[in-house]
C-alpha cells in the first residue's frame, strides 16, 4: 500500500525541516516554502492534505486556500492550517477560512502527528476506548 501524500508549506526552514522529519516516517512528504509554489504543486500532484503555513510573505495561507477553492482539481484537498498565534482573535480568523483544521506550531511533534493520523484515517486503536480486541 503506497503512503499517503502530504504537502507541507512553510517560509521557516527550520519549522519545515523538523515536521517533515517526523512525518516522513509514515507519509510521503513534499514541502514548498511559499504559497505560490504550493498551489503549483498541488494543482500537478494532487496530495491527500495540505499543511499550510497562515502567516506567509506575498501569499498567506488563506489566499492560498482561497486560490485551491477556485480549482476543480484542488478544490477538495483538505487544509489545514499551522500557526503559531493561539489567542482567541488569531484562532477565529483562522478558522473564517473554514480549513480541514488548524495545529498550533507550538504542540508537541506527537501531538501534531495525532491530529494528522487522524486527518488521513489513521486511529490508533489502543487508545480508543470503544475498541475490543478479540
Amino acid at each position: 500500500m503506497e503512503k499517503k501524500l502530504i504537502l507541507l508549506v512553510d517560509d521557516d526552514l527550520p519549522y519545515l525541516k523538523m515536521i517533515r522529519g517526523s512525518l516522513v516516517r509514515k507519509y510521503r512528504v513534499i514541502p514548498a516554502v511559499s504559497g505560490a509554489h504550493a498551489v503549483s504543486i498541488a494543482t500537478v500532484v494532487k496530495p491527500d492534505l495540505i499543511l499550510l503555513d497562515y502567516l506567509m510573505p506575498e501569499m498567506d495561507g488563506s489566499q492560498v486556500l482561497r486560490e485551491l477553492r477556485k480549482h476543480e482539481e484542488t478544490a477538495d484537498i483538505p487544509v489545514m492550517f499551522l500557526t503559531g498565534k493561539n489567542d482567541a482573535p488569531s484562532v477565529h480568523k483562522v478558522m473564517e477560512d473554514h480549513p480541514a483544521g488548524y495545529i498550533l506550531k507550538s504542540m508537541k511533534i506527537q501531538e501534531i502527528m495525532s491530529i494528522v493520523d487522524r486527518q488521513m484515517g489513521y486511529v490508533e486503536y489502543e487508545n480508543d476506548p470503544d475498541f475490543q480486541r478479540d
